[in-house]
């Protein structure tokens, strides 16, 4: 009896699980082809205008924007489906689960009151025996108890392994984390248009407009290429960022549903990212581009290698200690000879690094297993005995 319980229970968060979900694509889709379809300046025509929702929704728009940047309904549209979508699908997840128990119990709570009211308005109509039954037969307002629904509500939200239920249903303190890191990834991936293109590209459009766009953009740039100002006119710097992030998972966290303490898998998941060769030659990559793109754009014309393949070298070179350096035109001086103080020290670093080698966390958790497991053991006949470590 019991396990037919537990059974129904699961089955009915399976069914609120594929309903939510289903709902959830309903919610953002229908409303915004519909808004699309009332307010867009382009002319898109209704077949157009779903294609284009559902295409940014699953994050796979893969057309230029650039001719759509004065139409805001389009580009409002575009990046609202791409981030609710994909990258922040996992932080309204848990908002729609709550709000669609809100309502649930709202209409629970509803058809209760409609039921007791028609009751009483019966025990009325009927005047000499609900006189006579009253004293005997009066019992206190009926409560609502919890139904099938609401369990299976507690069931997903208030469970401490929620991914068992849906595989993007995260605890609370992730579901934040998500919220935080899909902030910080859209304001990083913004600041460089700010800064590089707010008298270029955007130097057409009001202040206003030039902030939406670059909002816009940077929300939609990661995981959907959708662009809406020209990545022709980005600098190497501004690339290769947007390259470390479209290399950062869309979901920076850990989804092997291996539940931790927040703290630690946390810090396990900092740990790894800190302990990558490849995060840190890439941040020196990085580092470089930033700070030489200005000085060392116009030395590089009209050579074979552009700016950012000559960084690149440089620090793969840097980190095998073969220590090549790609030359300048017209000039004996190499690349990072040329270099400012700050990007020599980045070298330096990199090439101290590489001498040391970079042990990622995979191969240092490889050998603590490998030493777990021949721990020695010490046998009967009072020898060592490493076939039979033992169990934890």
């Amino acid at each position: 009896m019991l396990k037919r319980a537990y059974a129904g229970r699961l089955r009915t968060t399976s069914l609120l699980s594929i309903a939510t979900t289903y709902m959830y694509m309903g919610l953002i889709m229908i409303p915004s082809i519909v808004l699309l379809y009332i307010f867009n300046t382009s002319g898109f025509s209704f077949p157009q205008i779903l294609s284009l929702v559902t295409s940014s929704f699953h994050g796979c728009v893969f057309s230029t924007m650039e001719s759509y940047v004065n139409d805001k309904a389009l580009m409002s549209t575009v990046t609202f489906c791409c981030a609710l979508g994909f990258t922040a699908f996992p932080v309204m997840l848990r908002f729609v689960f709550l709000a669609e128990h809100v309502v649930l119990r709202a209409i629970g709570h509803l058809r209760l009151a409609v039921s007791h009211r028609w009751r009483r308005a019966r025990d009325r109509a009927e005047d000499e025996e609900a006189l006579v039954r009253a004293p005997l037969l009066h019992t206190p307002q009926r409560a609502l108890s919890p139904g099938v629904w609401d369990l299976a509500f507690n069931d997903m939200v208030c469970s401490d392994c929620p991914g068992t239920y849906h595989p993007f249903l995260f605890l609370t303190p992730e579901t934040a984390f998500l919220g935080l890191a899909w902030c910080f990834f859209t304001v990083l991936l913004m600041s460089p248009i700010w800064l590089e293109q707010w008298d270029h590209a955007l130097a057409p459009f009001a202040s206003s407009h030039k902030v939406y766009i670059a909002v816009c953009q940077a929300a939609s740039t990661r995981f959907a290429a959708a662009t809406f100002v020209p990545i022709s006119e980005f600098s190497n710097a501004h690339i290769a960022l947007i390259i470390l992030a479209m290399f950062l998972p869309a979901l920076p966290i850990s989804t092997d549903r291996v539940y931790r303490k927040w703290k630690q898998m946390f810090r396990t998941s900092l740990v790894r990212l800190l302990t990558s060769r490849l995060f840190w030659l890439f941040s020196a990559m990085l580092a470089i581009l930033f700070v030489e793109e200005k000085q060392m754009r116009e030395k590089v014309i009209g050579t074979r290698f552009d700016l950012m393949t000559r960084t690149f070298f440089e620090v793969v070179s840097a980190y095998s200690g073969c220590g090549l350096s790609l030359s300048l035109p017209i000039t004996s001086t190499s690349f990072i000879g040329d270099a400012s103080t700050f990007s020599k020290v980045v070298i330096v670093l990199v090439l101290v690094g590489g001498r040391h080698r970079f042990v990622d966390l995979g191969i240092d958790l490889g050998f603590a297993t490998l030493q777990d497991a021949s721990t020695l053991v010490p046998s009967h006949e009072g020898e060592l005995d490493v076939s039979d470590p033992p169990q934890r």
